[in-house]
């Protein structure tokens, strides 16, 4: 896969919130403070690295939300991809 442009990104992670906050309004709250960073390539799939805006919106990232999240960025690049 090739490096995405930062553009990129953040036009993949507005698709991917959409996805997510249909189950939640919550979602999209914590969601939308976030900002993609890079993707990091390695051989077991990608990590997107995401900015949060403060350790609580970190917090509800790594443990509410990290498997939905995962979920949802594979499906989109359509390979292993884990939140970072």
């Amino acid at each position: 896969m090739a490096l995405l442009e930062v553009e990129d990104l953040t036009a993949l992670w507005g698709a991917v919130i959409a996805d997510v906050s249909v189950e939640s309004p919550q979602h999209r709250a914590f969601l939308s403070l976030t900002k993609p960073l890079g993707l990091i390539q390695n051989e077991g799939g990608s990590n997107l690295l995401l900015s949060a805006p403060n350790a609580f919106a970190k917090d509800v990232l790594e443990t509410r939300l990290r498997t939905i999240l995962n979920d949802a960025l594979s499906i989109k690049f359509d390979q292993k991809i884990s939140i970072a």
